[in-house]
């Protein structure tokens, strides 16, 4: 808020809350580095405002398997309750259910996709104990990079299954840091992504975009 006001911006407005409660309308979602569940509720989100999407995923482990949904009465309220399924809390009253696609669902246990998520946030490029032989060390690496290519394609194939056109993309100049992973989505409406501005909104009229993250840059 500070920084828009040091550069005159007027067309910003600055709200401190929880993704899963944010109701204002919106065209673009994009969210920088929002820790487990909250990719996927800024993505529940934007499926619900007909809005494309812009996530970069972070910290896949801690995805909240366990948590209930939001009720709008009690928004304050975050206490866990029993499931039989690997569901987390989305925007109100809704529900995120892992696996996320039908595709993935039909593959992988819930009760793996626990374990699937863990190993996804292992795939960092470390500096080894002397004492661990090297190819212990690549082969944990890969097998956390393929774990999160996994997730993240499951979260885009879910939004497909949505009606949405995906695309899974890397960060460029960001070779050794592990979560480089971009995910777009844009709604079934706007078929060619790379004419999405010119047809998303008639002309004379703003795109709205909403930051929804802990970590976005203004």
């Amino acid at each position: 808020r500070e920084r828009a006001e040091e550069t005159k911006l007027k067309n910003l407005n600055a709200i401190h809350g929880k993704i899963e409660e944010f109701e204002t309308p919106f065209d673009v979602g994009l969210a920088l580095h929002t820790c487990g569940s909250a990719s996927d509720s800024v993505m529940q989100l934007a499926i619900d405002n007909e809005a494309a999407f812009m996530v970069s995923p972070c910290c896949i482990g801690k995805v909240n398997v366990n948590a209930r949904p939001l009720d709008p009465e009690d928004s304050n309220s975050s206490a866990p309750q029993p499931s039989n399924g690997q569901k987390s809390a989305g925007h109100f009253g809704e529900i995120l259910e892992y696996p996320r696609s039908q595709w993935l669902q039909g593959l992988v246990t819930r009760s793996n996709y626990t374990l699937l998520a863990r190993y996804a946030d292992q795939g960092e490029v470390q500096y080894p104990d002397p004492s661990v032989e090297m190819t212990e060390v690549l082969d944990k690496q890969n097998r956390g990079l393929k774990s999160k290519t996994t997730v993240e394609v499951d979260r885009l194939e879910w939004a497909r299954e949505q009606g949405y056109d995906v695309l899974l993309l890397k960060m460029a100049g960001m070779e050794d840091y592990a979560k480089t992973d971009l995910l777009l989505g844009f709604p079934e409406t706007i078929r060619n992504p790379s004419n999405f501005l010119e047809k998303l909104e008639p002309e004379g009229t703003e795109l709205r975009v909403a930051s929804l993250g802990f970590e976005v840059g203004v």
